[in-house]
């Protein structure tokens, strides 16, 4: 199994995780709100919105969080301590 078939495969999987949570948070907006009605005149699409701007917030915030924590570990077994890219050809 090569890296590139596994990171197609999880590209794949990511965007149905987000599939199956955008249906979950307008769900749960029309089952706990009023904010998402039939008739678009009716409801508050601008609140939803802002929940959602917020959400993404929140998330940018835990990000920042993580690359504040994270340490870069040098592997031991590499002799010089080096980091070697890749070329694509």
């Amino acid at each position: 199994m090569s890296l590139h078939s596994s990171s197609t495969a999880m590209v794949s999987l990511l965007v149905a995780i987000g599939f199956y949570l955008s249906t979950g948070i307008t769900s749960l907006i029309r089952r706990n709100t009023g904010w998402l009605m039939d008739d678009i005149n009716d409801g508050r699409l601008d609140m939803v919105y802002w929940l959602l701007a917020a959400i993404g917030l929140l998330n940018f915030g835990y990000f920042l969080i993580c690359v504040k924590m994270f340490r870069y570990k040098l592997d031991k077994n590499d002799d010089n301590n080096r980091v070697i890219i890749a070329s694509s050809s």
